[in-house]
């Protein structure tokens, strides 16, 4: 149901039907022009400040488009009615909750005019605001281009290529009817709670694509009730009168289609010749086409909306001029006065007009709480149908997916891998209800058809082939592949199903535009592609993929995999289940092997995206065969060739490469080790791509041609894919090997992939994009390959050069500018290290040699008798301090000391504070007062150093907008420039570093323990200093640093270590702290060296400096100084407590750098303990949890023996 009737205004302010003056609000002066014939609004109940509320959404959008100097204001503007019809008078919705389960949807299929909906999403209170509309299209706003899903409250679905909203919309309606068939099959028409409106505005762009002419013919045929499209017919477009390409009758095609037609004619008595003056705005026309649609059951409708575009811009309404661009200063103010508006303001609204409209919310929220008693009702009725309810809004996969898989027997004749996935979708069928799709007109050669289940069809539709109903399951798309795409898109998007769609890998080229769409919105579609090679024989090259899989792999978020039998084909469909990922399977016609895992791994390695299917018999490859598909079987068959010659081969499947790229460096390096430089790759497609892969001395064995008709054994022969063929490959490539001796690139080194995408206009928390960094962590391996790789990323690095300068000499002159600003950068390091340090002293000798090779030396304590008393002074001046760090269980220890906080906390007491307010005012007090014992050495290493750290409540770790708002409160209490806000490094925690440091706030990142997590800090880091820099902040005031823990890790794998007590084990104890933070700073150089850090150092930004911590030896047995003078560097920072600080300045030996260089053998002893069965990923995650826990544990014995104290003040 809609919202109920808004009660009717008084009866002297409804708006008038004759040609009179509208009234307009009392908080307006002016009054909308007589010229202007009032809108028709009676029924509708509309007030003056409905009028209003519509003429300011209309100037909204001019503003808007204006302010920016791009945009589409026309359609914005005389879509405003219908738009505030939808939002205020039609649609069931709830500004409060946006994803109600219960809501309408509304679908702005002519995304560019995204203003259509951002005004009324500000109008009615989802949470755009003022600001938000002036900053459309710009970095990082709540309005971009063109509307987009998650990332803008209110809106459903990314719009932007005309057509794909409507026919993404006929999947919301399909979508609908299948949800109430799942849950609430008998329930009267309109009576579910289950049953709700699909809405979209369209435009003349829409309606001339095709993929809306395939979709609505589906809709059509399906016979979608709950579906209504308001087709803006103004006969604009960028060429200006549509006329000129556009003269089809829509109306009638529609009808043709089965479609309810009605017509709202907007312009009938405007071609009159006067501007459009007597053009009549019928809301109550256009309401009462709304609700016929909705009382229609059977048939979809399409209400023709004939318009005006730009209405009543005086000049530009009615022009292609005011479709696509800012109508100018002097047509806006024209307008406002025609509309009783001021031209001298900009974005007005008056405050009585946003009060009204945002009325509705109350509505809404109404409408949620009747719907709501009326799922409960259902849910009395429906237990069973309730949990599955409750796992479908969870997004949950059901229990025992796993298991109900097929397992295939070994099987040399097997069977096609699309065969293959259509037994897989049988036997998921009982499990995992609502998994369901269809196919482009090929069920039975893509195998998408499940097993005895119905179609999806109207009853009168079927056919003697296909049985179904209404809520079936199986989907009849017809060949319209775009279409099928597009539909499977808003399936999705509706939020409770799976869906799938299939056709031929060739046929993709139709679909590409929804492919693309449903990766941009992070979709779980998936794509049932088969027919996916040569293989496919005797249809020839129209239906042979050749560039296919390549040019799919190119699109950012989308999973391509081509499983190489029916067993890894079981494997892939769970793994994209469980992903929930944008995927597409590539599928053969032809039969393969079943594989016989006992000889062969196991298909576990599926869901990384490549493994080691068979290794080298000596278990040392000297060459690599990685293959997908069809063309495992090929290179195994190699293989056993190379072996019988003396070569040791190892097989690699690689169905997926993106599920490849996503693992960790050490998965990547055991699988395709960077010292084996001899490499094969082997598919029946062109080998772009794969260069990243088998690097300069490997060889492709790929097609580069279109194919021919003849069976696929001819084919395969003929094109050189025999094991003969690959074999040769190998020796060629072992020869070229023998010749050279430059190492493989990383798996991503050479043509770097992002490796989250979240379809918005801001980077996912954590995600450092890696098209931005020097190889990424899955980077170059070895001397000679990471050098060219920094060359070749510090040239991008770099400003870009005159644009009339010649190529080359503007490549050598960024190539040198970016290798200055590297060595500048270290030489200001030390720099900055020598000021802090000024003085004299026989006590400083090690720490002026910490500084002289760029390490900051701070202090990891604090106290009120440590400021008092001048020892922090003294450890300033005397020893070389040049910062201090605290934690929580720093205060505790200070807390809990003698009397120095008795007179502060009597008088908290006194004045009534809490437990909470009484420690946060003496812990701020403390760490004041330390920073300005420290502000001249902050002074003088211009900022770098001098700076106190003060941690955020523990109990916030897993809190991201407790975190961020606590920082600011340290920051403006205290309120010294010296500061650093501690945040932990979890997983909440980092969207937090990252507001924080937008808001201009410095920040220490502490408790990193993983290089994972590292990276995933560093890209809070720069994400966050790219807001501060849009926001307007000075860079070079914020800083920050990366506190990664060192002996805790040592701690924890010693322990493991012992435990296994072999030779092996024992040798490496005390060695993992160190090589973890080693890497840590090779991965500081790499992301510090990109295009992404230069362009934020050009706007004067300082990096974020790697921060040793826990640096206070555990074991007796090492040397008490081995986490300070071995893991000195340019750069860093160290922070020792006081016992670790004497026995530096006491012993301590610096002999200049000692990390660079260690990145391989760091690597080894990382991996030698992770071959004793010690996962360093487990060991980091423990070590986080029990970081968060140490410090809250610390935190809430602060709080209570304060409280002790407090009621001793009391009495």
């Amino acid at each position: 149901m809609p919202f109920a009737p808004r009660a009717a205004p008084d009866e002297r302010s409804l708006v008038a039907s004759s040609r009179t003056t509208s009234r307009t609000s009392r908080s307006s002066a002016r009054k909308r022009s007589s010229d202007l014939r009032p809108p028709v609004a009676r029924r509708a109940k509309w007030s003056d400040l409905d009028v209003r509320a519509v003429d300011t959404g209309r100037l909204l959008a001019a503003d808007a488009v204006q302010k920016v100097g791009n945009g589409h204001p026309g359609t914005a503007m005389s879509l405003s009615p219908a738009a505030y019809l939808l939002y205020q008078n039609v649609m069931r919705h709830d500004p409060s909750d946006p994803t109600w389960l219960g809501r309408d949807r509304f679908v702005l299929s002519c995304g560019h005019s995204s203003l259509t909906q951002y005004v009324q999403l500000f109008l009615s209170g989802y949470g755009l605001e003022l600001d938000d509309l002036k900053a459309l299209r710009t970095w990082g706003s709540l309005t971009p281009g063109h509307p987009e899903v998650n990332h803008t409250p209110g809106v459903e679905i990314t719009t932007g290529p005309l057509g794909s909203g409507l026919a993404s919309a006929v999947g919301m309606a399909a979508a609908q009817r299948r949800e109430r068939g799942l849950l609430d099959p008998d329930a009267k028409p309109g009576e579910s709670p289950f049953d709700h409106h699909v809405w979209v505005i369209a435009s003349d762009g829409d309606l001339q694509e095709g993929v809306s002419a395939e979709a609505s013919s589906f809709a059509g045929h399906q016979q979608l009730g709950n579906l209504t499209v308001i087709y803006d017919q103004n006969q604009i477009s960028i060429e200006d009168d549509t006329d000129i390409s556009f003269s089809e009758d829509v109306a009638l095609r529609y009808e043709a289609y089965g479609w309810q037609v009605i017509t709202v004619d907007w312009r009938a008595d405007a071609a009159d010749g006067k501007g459009g003056h007597d053009y009549v705005e019928n809301i109550d026309a256009l309401l009462a086409a709304c609700e016929k649609s909705r009382r229609t059951r059977t048939k979809p409708t399409l209400i023709v909306l004939r318009t005006i575009i730009a209405w009543p811009a005086p000049t530009k309404q009615d022009t292609g001029k005011s479709h696509g661009s800012a109508l100018g200063a002097e047509e806006i103010a024209a307008t406002k006065e025609l509309l009783g508006f001021d031209p001298a303001k900009d974005f007005q609204v008056d405050r009585a007009v946003l009060a009204h409209t945002r009325k509705v919310v109350k509505r809404g929220k109404k409408a949620h709480a009747d719907w709501d008693k009326a799922l409960r009702r259902w849910r009395k009725k429906n237990p069973e149908r309730s949990a599955l309810l409750d796992r479908l809004v969870a997004g949950e996969l059901p229990d025992g997916l796993r298991d109900a898989l097929p397992t295939f027997e070994p099987d040399e004749k097997g069977i096609a891998t699309r065969a293959a996935s259509g037994k897989v979708l049988g036997a998921l069928a009982p499990v995992m209800p609502e998994l369901w799709g269809g196919s482009a007109d090929l069920a039975e050669s893509n195998n998408t058809t499940m097993a005895d289940e119905p179609s999806f069809v109207p009853t009168g539709k079927q056919t003697r082939t296909w049985k179904g109903g209404p809520y079936g399951r199986t989907l009849h798309f017809g060949i319209r592949e775009n279409g099928m795409g597009m539909i499977l898109n808003g399936i999705a998007l509706s939020g409770l199903t799976r869906p799938y769609g299939g056709t031929f890998l060739v046929f993709s080229d139709y679909m590409r535009p929804a492919v693309r769409l449903a990766a941009i919105q992070q979709l779980p579609v998936t794509y049932v592609w088969t027919h996916d090679s040569i293989g496919l024989g005797e249809d020839g090259p129209t239906h042979q993929p050749i560039e296919h899989l390549a040019s799919l792999r190119a699109m950012p978020g989308l999973d391509v995999v081509r499983p190489a039998d029916a067993n890894e084909t079981a494997a892939a469909w769970a793994q994209i289940l469980e992903n929930g990922a944008t995927a597409g399977l590539a599928l053969s016609r032809q039969g393969l092997p079943i594989l016989d895992r006992t000889e062969y791994a196991d298909t576990s390695g599926v869901a990384k995206g490549a493994y080691v299917l068979a290794e080298a018999s000596t278990g040392s490859p000297e060459v690599l065969l990685i293959a997908t598909g069809s063309e495992v079987h090929v290179a195994l068959e190699a293989r056993a060739t190379l072996e019988k010659a003396g070569t040791p081969t190892r097989v690699v499947s690689m169905p997926c490469r993106e599920w490849f790229e996503k693992q960790p460096k050490r998965y990547q390096d055991e699988v395709l080790p960077p010292e084996v430089r001899a490499r094969v790759s082997v598919e029946a497609g062109v080998a772009q791509g794969w260069r990243e892969i088998v690097g300069d001395h490997g060889r492709s064995v790929s097609i580069e041609h279109f194919g021919a008709s003849a069976d696929a054994a001819t084919l395969f022969r003929e094109f050189g894919f025999s094991p003969k063929d690959v074999v040769k490959a190998a020796r060629d490539s072992l020869k070229a090997v023998a010749k050279a001796g430059a190492a493989v690139p990383g798996v991503t080194a050479t043509a770097p992939r992002s490796v989250v995408d979240t379809g918005t206009d801001r980077p996912a928390p954590g995600d450092v994009p890696m098209s931005q960094m020097a190889g990424g962590e899955s980077g170059p391996v070895g001397s000679a390959t990471q050098s060219s790789a920094d060359a070749e990323q510090k040239t991008t690095a770099t400003k870009k050069a005159s644009k009339t300068a010649e190529k080359a000499t503007a490549k050598k002159a960024t190539a040198e500018k970016a290798s200055s600003k590297k060595t500048a950068k270290k030489a200001a390091s030390k720099k900055a290290a020598k000021a802090a340090t000024k003085g004299s002293g026989s006590t400083r000798s090690a720490v002026l040699a910490l500084a002289d090779a760029g390490v900051s030396v701070w202090l990891d304590d604090l106290s009120r008798t440590r400021i008092s008393g001048g020892d922090l002074a003294r450890a300033v001046e005397e020893t070389g301090v040049v910062g201090v760090t605290t934690n929580p269980s720093i205060f505790q220890a200070a807390l809990a000391e003698g009397e120095a906080y008795t007179d502060q906390l009597t008088e908290l007491v006194r004045g009534g504070a809490d437990v909470d307010a009484a420690v946060t005012a003496m812990t701020t007090e403390d760490v004041r007062n330390a920073c300005d014992v420290l502000m001249p050495v902050h002074d003088r290493s211009e900022g770098v150093d001098g700076r106190v750290s003060i941690e955020v409540d523990p109990r916030l770790a897993h809190d991201t907008e407790g975190t961020i708002a606590q920082a600011k409160e340290l920051w403006e209490a205290i309120d010294r420039p010296n500061l650093l806000v501690k945040i932990p490094a979890t997983v909440e925690g980092l969207p937090a570093i990252t507001e924080t440091l937008a808001a201009g706030i410095s920040v220490n990142v502490t408790l990193i323990f993983s290089l994972e997590r590292y990276r995933e800090v560093m890209n809070a880091f720069l994400q966050g200093l790219e807001r501060a820099r849009t926001a307007g902040h000075d860079l070079s005031t914020i800083h920050s640093v990366a506190s990664f823990f060192v002996s805790r890790v040592d701690t924890e794998i010693d322990s493991r270590l012992e435990a296994i007590g072999t030779d092996e084990a024992l040798a490496l104890r005390g060695k993992a702290g160190l090589a973890n933070a080693r890497l840590a700073y090779e991965a500081y150089e790499e992301v510090f060296s990109t295009p992404r850090w230069a362009n934020l150092a050009d706007a004067g930004a300082r990096p974020q400096r790697p921060l040793w911590a826990s640096t206070g030896v555990k074991n007796p047995d090492y040397p008490d100084t081995m986490y300070v003078t071995e893991l000195v560097a340019p750069g860093t920072v160290n922070t020792m407590p006081e016992k670790t600080l004497l026995a530096v300045t006491d012993h301590g030996e610096v002999d200049g750098d000692t990390i660079s260089g260690t990145y391989e053998e760091s690597t080894r002893v990382l991996d030698a303990i992770e071959r004793l069965g010690i996962g360093y990923d487990e060991v980091t995650a423990q070590l986080e949890r029990e970081g968060v826990a140490k410090f809250e544990d610390a935190w809430g014995e602060l709080l209570e023996g304060v409280r002790t104290e407090m009621r001793k003040v009391k009495g």
